[in-house]
């Protein structure tokens, strides 16, 4: 991850978009390995076309995708494979989860990051919770495409939910002060018996719960609704993890 700070070194303008959307991006080309275009990345990211030019544009600079045709788009390159393969000894595994998540996690949509090596480096999980925030802030109103409408993203809840995997367990961690604490999550037996099942946990894995719903303006049909929810809250999931490296 070290590599995309150079990035952000300009002597004029620094770019807008932020260690999240290039860290899923190089995500997004492992799950696309015959080729992926800027507008897709766009739609995935929820970023306008502006945003996804100057993240293929910069990848491109430093080599880490390569043109395969113009039909097929971009692949990663041995140096972005490379890097992609560095950041998943850090976040192993980016998924999908299942609503039950709603017993962890505000909203109606969740995504899990599974880390390793941050133990030692989470304290109570608000940093996590602050991270989570600011992909309030990057969608909140935002105008986008999805399809072929047009549409106004309002989010209702938006948040991330730290787990830890100690000892054979799954806990949560301790909270410094309770008394400005709103959540009241606890770990039940589904919710154990369902995140064994789908991760493979290690001693010392960190898990995040990241978990988003909103609101659209305009009249769309209700799946397109729900992907754009699940497209934020793997924005969460992962900002959130990239907390532990001050990289949110």
């Amino acid at each position: 991850m070290e590599s995309f700070k150079k990035f952000y070194v300009s002597k004029t303008l620094k770019p807008n978009f932020k260690y999240v959307h290039l860290v899923l991006t190089l995500f997004l080309f492992e799950e696309h390995l015959k080729g992926f275009g800027r507008y897709k990345l766009q739609e995935e990211l929820l970023i306008s076309s502006g945003m996804a030019k100057s993240i293929f544009n910069k990848l491109k600079e430093n080599n880490m995708i390569k043109k395969e045709t113009q039909r097929k788009g971009h692949t990663l390159s041995v140096k972005g494979k490379d890097i992609l393969k560095k950041i998943k000894e850090k976040i192993v595994s980016i998924r999908k989860g299942n609503i039950i998540l709603s017993k962890m996690a505000f909203g109606h949509s969740f995504y899990i990051a599974q880390i390793k090596d941050v133990f030692n480096k989470l304290t109570d999980g608000m940093a996590q919770r602050d991270a989570s925030i600011k992909i309030k802030d990057l969608v909140d109103d935002l105008k986008i495409k999805i399809g072929k409408n047009e549409c106004t993203i309002k989010v209702n809840n938006i948040g991330a939910t730290c787990l830890i995997y100690e000892d054979k367990q799954l806990k949560l961690p301790e909270y410094k002060d309770k008394s400005n604490f709103i959540y009241d999550f606890s770990i039940t037996e589904d919710i154990q018996d369902y995140l064994y099942k789908e991760l493979s946990l290690q001693n010392k894995d960190t898990i995040i719960i990241g978990g988003s719903s909103i609101d659209i303006k305009e009249n769309i049909e209700k799946n397109q609704k729900g992907i754009i929810e699940e497209r934020i809250a793997r924005l969460v999931a992962i900002n959130s993890a990239l907390s532990f490296f001050n990289m949110d």
